[in-house]
């Protein structure tokens, strides 16, 4: 079975599902990763999160209909689809980078200011 490592940072849902798949986690060999309370995030994923936000807030939804709820779905699925492969491959490469500009700067990571 492979292994997959899972990087989470410390927001409250995170904690929770954490607790409430733990044994999951473990029969599908997922390895969470210890994150330290108030650390840089540099967690790659968060950009890509951020850029698939943007490309889903030209939609509007309203209410909570199973229709509405189906079409946020496809649009969630279709959005995510289109996303270039080589950019999250990009922002996915550069972890190791930002980790060691993070230690060079004694743990802050606002050296991209």
């Amino acid at each position: 079975m492979p292994v997959t490592y899972l990087v989470e940072d410390n927001a409250p849902a995170h904690q929770t599902a954490a607790k409430i798949d733990a044994v999951t986690r473990q029969t599908k060999g997922i390895i969470t990763l210890d994150w330290p309370p108030k650390s840089p995030d540099l967690n790659q994923i968060e950009p890509v999160w951020s850029d698939h936000k943007n490309a889903i807030a030209t939609f509007q939804f309203t209410g909570a209909s199973q229709t509405t709820v189906h079409q946020a779905k496809q649009i969630l699925q279709k959005t995510w689809l289109e996303y270039p492969q080589e950019l999250i491959d990009r922002r996915c490469s550069s972890f190791y980078e930002k980790l060691q500009r993070c230690i060079l700067h004694g743990g802050n990571n606002n050296f991209d200011a």
